[in-house]
């Protein structure tokens, strides 16, 4: 139970990242969560601007315009059949390889790069923005739109390897804890323990200076400063700060550090209990120390996997079909979940 308890704790801080970007979202893109909210439609539409800001911030939007333009095309022609065809609809491709769709109040309709890729027909496209078109089922023309789509994680945005997390687009990198899950989005780089009592998030910061990005922390958070110095990471101008912060569930402790990279101010926030803050310090200082340039031209050169149309040379099977193309058995069954 106390495991339990400390993790609900970490869970809980986390969402104070939140007071770095706008909030009010009606829909959690996370957890599909809906929230009864008595507005007027112009409300209504002022929630739907600001909930699209943040979700293009936290997931980045997909720069395809041919494939953007179709969605919009069909789905505004699906909006007129709805009970709510006045509304200013806008369909967006989010950058992440996460296999879903949702929407958000005033119109907002996202589909992920990811469940773009899991589908193979307009019907099935239509199906997923939930309404039912059997009569319009062109499948060699949407799939000509996806050709060439990033598919999967897209490496330029970041990717791990070997306990390394490579930044390809801004140049940096910096070790991950072993056996710590890691997930990556426009917004944040969050790594969490094992034990799930402990996480590491990694920012841009919106300040200007590295003290100013400490104070900001502290401030927000209502944190109580315990320690701060001066130093250098390999090279590089950085500020490390010791904060308390109080929960409903107990103290967190948290070693924070600022680091200053070409004009760009980044920071480490690493957390735990009060009474497992000692036992995770030097895993929180090897991350924050690990930060550096990057500069391996391989790691710099990592290319994203595209998907590529082809036809199937004659009739067959599944696996028949996805062996003449290619596929090795290794990567049978995510190419079959794809057809």
């Amino acid at each position: 139970m106390q495991g339990k308890r400390w993790a609900g704790a970490v869970i809980g801080f986390l969402i104070l990242a939140l007071l770095y970007f706008p909030t009010g979202c009606a829909v959690n893109p996370v957890t599909g969560e809906h929230q009864l909210m008595l507005l007027s439609e112009e409300d209504e539409i002022r929630l739907g601007l600001e909930s699209d800001s943040q979700v293009t911030s936290e997931y980045g939007v997909y720069e395809d315009f041919p494939l953007t333009a179709y969605l919009n095309g069909m789905g505004k022609k699906l909006a007129k059949l709805s009970h709510r065809p006045g509304l200013p609809y806008e369909f967006k491709v989010l950058d992440t390889p996460v296999v879903n769709a949702f929407a958000v109040p005033g119109g907002y309709v996202y589909f992920t790069r990811g469940i773009l890729a899991n589908l193979n027909s307009e019907a099935e496209l239509a199906g997923v923005m939930g309404h039912e078109l059997g009569h319009i089922v062109n499948r060699d023309a949407y799939l000509k739109k996806i050709n060439g789509m990033v598919y999967g994680e897209d490496p330029r945005e970041g990717f791990v390897e070997n306990d390394v997390f490579y930044h390809p687009l801004l140049r940096f990198q910096f070790p991950v804890p072993p056996d710590w899950a890691l997930q990556n989005t426009r917004a944040m780089v969050q790594m969490t323990s094992g034990k799930k009592d402990a996480a590491i998030m990694f920012m841009l910061s919106s300040a200007k200076s590295l003290e100013q990005a400490a104070r900001d922390f502290v401030q927000k958070n209502r944190g109580r400063l315990m320690a701060s110095d001066r130093k250098r990471i390999n090279g590089l101008s950085a500020v490390r700060t010791v904060s308390k912060i109080v929960t409903n569930q107990g103290t967190l402790e948290i070693m924070s550090g600022y680091v200053q990279k070409g004009g760009k101010v980044y920071e480490f926030h690493g957390l735990a209990p009060e009474n497992a803050f000692r036992s995770y310090q030097p895993v929180f200082q090897k991350t924050m120390g690990g930060f550096k340039q990057l500069t391996n031209k391989r790691m710099l050169n990592r290319k994203p996997y595209r998907i590529q149309i082809a036809s199937v040379p004659r009739t067959g099977t599944v696996k028949q079909a996805l062996k003449a193309l290619g596929a090795s058995d290794r990567k049978l069954q995510s190419w079959a979940v794809m057809n």
